[in-house]
């Protein structure tokens, strides 16, 4: 029988070499032929039988590609030049690497022959075999990767590193942590994060004795691993000098998911730096429980700024246990924090709130939003609306809430957008063109964005007007203030609108600014998403 192996071989390969050269043919096999085919070859063992099966890997029938898959994990290391030869192809790479996987370390070194000498694609998955097994020998290949022009081969070469477990990895990782390229960084920021309370004495290094991006990269990995010391590590950052890490101690605190981040995160409420607050603002609606008694002490006793970050959180998780304390803020000596309590209530939505927000009509600062907020959910409640009483202007706007607005409202809005200093009239004016569906009433809207007191409001109106809100939207991305461009992407993302996609991209290739860049790169990945 041995002396007929080869020749017996020779026809095996002739006939698959048939079958798989007129796929008429191949396609007319049943299932049961195939799998026979696959036996017979698999008999023989061998790389030439290896070789054949391998062909069943692009076959049509799932079935018939995992029979094929598990014969070639039968024949083992026999199999593994087969298999490595094609570790790049992208039809088969996934059925390869499962393949090498179940194989096991019998195909390590073949895989370190990959990463001295293949393409790149074939270093990428191979370095995601030799992760999947964890093999210590490659190691010093693996660092030198970590170098190789391909990001891709230098993301999987970190990654790797990461699962091959050791704290000399650890240490030799947490190096990228200020690298130039943010692939390198983001990757060893994961991960840092998956190799967990092993990282965290180098994590805690870097964050006191770094520069400002290794030490906003650490908090970063911080946020991904729970335990008390990341979290002692992140609240000492949300005192320190620099924003940036204020503000990356605030997002990681709320990626954790300790509730009881909550009492110290509200503290920066008062942050000097805009965006540290919104961030702020951010983790405490991740943290907080309905009800959160610290969230109603600062709506019934806070400052300025505390009621107003707090209502934005009650907004942000529409907590409809805070409505009472929303509808009393509606009577606060400050307008600021009157608007911020009538933006909220339209979130949530609570018919209670209905007779508060009918008495809020009177109130010019906050009129609008009472009739944005009525105009949505009045109807649960109506007769607050329809009944009428001696106040005059107050019916008035009862009766004005009933109605559609027209387009002739748009010129003077215009005008006092561009001539009034006075808060509550701009505001007025923006609920105002936001009922009329014309591009017409949006240009002046988008440039109200780079305005702190109205920006919040602008951004949920031009949401509201959907469509026609997305060709001036698209022209904001090219303002020249970045605090516009940024929330022009962001309000797009919500949107949704497929024209936004190729200018987000362009947006996120090119703006100067990083957040702004974030902020297109989130848009154009939701547009996306949504299309699919």
């Amino acid at each position: 029988m041995k002396k007929n192996g080869p020749f017996v071989a020779l026809i095996l390969f002739s006939i698959f070499t048939f079958l798989f050269s007129g796929n008429a043919v191949a396609k007319s096999l049943t299932f049961k032929e195939k799998v026979s085919l696959i036996d017979d070859a698999a008999s023989r063992g061998g790389m030439e039988s290896a070789r054949l099966i391998f062909s069943f890997l692009r076959d049509g029938d799932m079935r018939v590609r995992t029979y094929a898959l598990s014969r070639l994990v039968d024949l083992g290391e026999e199999a593994v030049p087969v298999l490595v030869e094609n570790i790049g192809d992208e039809e088969v790479r996934w059925l390869v690497s499962g393949a090498l996987i179940n194989i096991g370390e019998k195909c390590i070194p073949a895989l370190m022959d990959v990463l001295r000498r293949g393409s790149s694609r074939e270093k990428a998955n191979a370095l995601f075999v030799i992760e999947q097994l964890e093999a210590g020998e490659a190691v010093p290949l693996i660092r030198k990767l970590v170098h190789d022009p391909n990001p891709d081969v230098r993301v999987r070469a970190i990654s790797a590193l990461g699962k091959i477990a050791g704290e000399e990895n650890v240490s030799f990782i947490v190096d990228f942590l200020g690298d130039e390229d943010e692939d390198l960084r983001n990757a060893a920021i994961t991960v840092l994060g998956e190799v967990g309370e092993e990282a965290l004495p180098y994590l805690a290094s870097v964050f006191q004795s770094g520069t400002t991006r290794e030490r906003v990269s650490a908090l970063k990995a911080l946020g991904r691993i729970p335990s008390e010391r990341s979290y002692k590590l992140l609240v000492e950052g949300l005192g320190d000098v620099e924003p940036q890490v204020r503000y990356q101690a605030c997002v990681s605190l709320g990626d954790l998911g300790m509730g009881k981040a909550v009492e110290v995160l509200v503290r920066l409420f008062n942050d000097p730096v805009g965006y540290v607050r919104e961030a702020a603002v951010d983790a405490v609606a991740k943290l907080a429980s309905p009800g959160d008694p610290i969230i109603r002490k600062l709506l019934e006793e806070g400052n300025e700024g505390e009621k107003i970050s707090a209502a934005a959180v009650v907004r942000k998780r529409k907590f409809t246990a805070f409505s009472r304390h929303l509808a009393f803020l509606l009577k606060d000596p400050s307008p600021a924090v009157r608007v911020a309590a009538a933006a909220a209530l339209i979130e949530l939505e609570d018919p209670a709130t209905i007779e508060p927000l009918v008495n809020a009509l009177k109130d010019e600062q906050v009129r609008w939003f009472a009739i944005l907020a009525l105009k949505r959910f009045g109807h649960k409640n109506i007769r607050p609306l329809l009944s009428r009483d001696e106040d005059t202007e107050l019916n008035y706007w009862k009766q004005y809430t009933l109605e559609q607005m027209g387009e002739k409202a748009i010129e003077g809005c215009i005008a006092v957008l561009k001539k009034s200093s006075d808060l509550g009239v701009k505001v007025s004016s923006i609920c105002t063109l936001s009922q009329i569906r014309s591009q017409k009433a949006v240009y002046p809207l988008v440039k109200l964005l780079s305005d702190e007191r109205l920006a919040d409001v602008v951004e949920f109106v031009l949401e509201k007007m959907d469509s026609h809100s997305v060709e001036p939207l698209i022209v904001g991305l090219s303002d020249e203030d970045p605090t516009v461009r940024k929330r022009c992407a962001r309000i797009l993302g919500r949107i949704g609108d497929e024209r936004a996609l190729k200018p987000l991209l362009s947006l996120a290739c090119t703006d100067e600014v990083k957040e702004v860049r974030l902020a297109a790169v989130e848009s154009a990945n939701a547009i996306a998403g949504s299309g699919e």
